[in-house]
C-alpha cells in the first residue's frame, strides 16, 4: 500500500443520508446519478429499487417483482454510464433501461430487452450498445451487444501470470466487476478472486493489466460436478475486488485483499479499503475505513463518496474527505 496516499475515514466522519420515512429492506448496491439521485438495490420488500432525490429530500420505491415488461423477477444490478441507467436480472437475462424526466425529476422504465444466447453477470451501457461480463464457463471475458441485445463481438482475455493448474481459464472462477467512463474512452474490470485490474481503451484493446497490493498467486483445480460436468476450485480462496466505479479522471475499487476463512467460518459483510487509480493505472489514494462498506459510489466534482455501510441497521453515509 506504500504507493497509495492513505486517507483514514472513521464512521463518525460520515454524514448519514436521512430522508423522512426512508427505511431499507436489505440494501445491497448504491449508485450516484449525476443529477443528484441515489439508486439503491434492495433484496427485501415488494419493490426492488429506491431512488433518493438528494436535492428535494424525497424518495420513491420502484420496480415490482414480476414478468411484465417493466418489472423484474429479481433485480441483480444497477449500472450507470454518464446519464444512462440500466437495471438487470441474470435470473431472466433481462435488462430495463430507465428514462429521466427532467421537469418532474422522475425516472421510469423506458425500454426492456431480453439477452438471448449468453449468460451475463454484469451489463453496462456503452453509447447505443452494451458491454457485458460473461458468467459461467463460457470462456469469453466480455460481450459487446447491440442496442436491442443482439451479439456484436466478444473481447477480452484472462490473466495467466500468478495462476496455475489449468489452461482453459474462464469466468466460473475469475468473475469480475466492470465500469465504463462517461466519455466511453475507458473500460475497467476488477477481478473478485485475484488481485488483478484490467484497463481497456474505447476500441476494447487491453491497455494495462495491474496487479494489486497483495499479488497473491493462486492455483485453479478442475473437479467433476455431475454427469459429464466439471467445476473449478481456487486454492487458496482469495477475495480481491468488489464494486468498481469510474469517472472521466479514473476509477475506484473496493478491496478486500484477504483469504477466505475456513469453510463454515463467518466473514464480515463488506470491505474496509477503497483504492483509487487514474486511467494510466497510477495509484491514487487508499481510503481506509473503521467500519465495513458494502457498496459505494463517488462524485468527484462535489468531493463526495457515498457508502452503504455494513452496520447492523443499514444506512448510507457520505464522506467528504477525498
Amino acid at each position: 500500500m506504500e504507493e497509495f496516499r492513505t486517507v483514514e475515514l472513521s464512521y463518525k466522519e460520515g454524514e448519514q443520508v436521512a430522508i423522512d420515512g426512508l427505511e431499507f429492506g436489505r440494501p445491497y448496491i448504491v449508485r450516484k446519478h449525476k443529477d443528484g439521485f441515489l439508486f439503491v438495490r434492495e433484496v427485501k420488500g415488494d419493490r426492488q429499487l429506491k431512488i433518493i432525490d438528494l436535492e428535494e429530500g424525497t424518495y420513491t420505491a420502484s420496480i415490482s417483482k414480476g414478468r411484465a415488461w417493466n418489472e423484474l423477477l429479481s433485480l441483480r444490478d444497477i449500472s450507470m454510464t454518464g446519464e444512462e441507467v440500466c437495471l438487470s436480472s441474470i435470473m431472466e437475462n433481462k435488462v430495463l433501461r430507465l428514462a429521466y424526466d427532467v421537469t418532474e425529476r422522475a425516472f421510469s422504465p423506458d425500454t426492456s430487452m431480453s439477452i438471448e444466447g449468453i449468460q451475463f453477470m454484469r451489463i453496462v451501457p456503452f453509447g447505443d450498445r452494451y458491454v457485458t461480463l460473461s458468467s459461467g464457463s463460457s470462456g469469453t471475458r466480455m460481450n459487446i451487444l447491440s442496442e436491442t441485445g443482439g451479439p456484436v463481438d466478444t473481447v477480452g482475455s484472462f490473466p495467466t501470470e500468478g495462476i496455475s493448474g489449468i489452461s482453459n481459464i474462464n469466468n466460473a472462477v475469475l468473475q469480475s466487476d466492470i465500469s465504463v467512463s462517461p466519455d466511453l474512452r475507458h473500460i475497467v474490470t476488477a477481478f473478485r478472486s485475484i488481485d488483478y485490474i484490467d484497463i481497456y481503451g474505447e476500441d476494447f484493446a487491453l491497455q494495462r493489466r495491474l496487479r494489486g497490493p497483495e499479488q497473491m498467486d493462486i492455483e485453479l483445480k478442475s473437479e467433476k460436478a455431475g454427469p459429464g460436468g466439471y467445476r473449478f476450485t481456487q486454492e487458496p480462496k482469495f477475495v480481491a475486488y468488489d464494486n468498481v466505479v469510474s469517472d472521466a479522471e479514473g476509477f475506484y475499487a473496493g478491496y478486500y485483499g484477504i483469504e477466505m476463512p475456513r469453510p463454515g467460518a463467518r466473514r464480515e459483510q463488506g470491505f474496509r479499503t477503497i483504492l483509487s487509480f487514474d486511467w494510466a493505472g497510477h495509484p491514487g489514494a487508499a481510503y481506509i475505513f473503521d467500519t465495513p462498506v458494502i457498496s459505494f459510489d463517488v462524485d468527484r466534482l462535489s468531493g463526495e463518496m457515498y457508502c452503504l455501510m455494513g452496520t447492523a441497521e443499514p444506512e448510507i453515509r457520505v464522506f467528504r474527505k477525498l
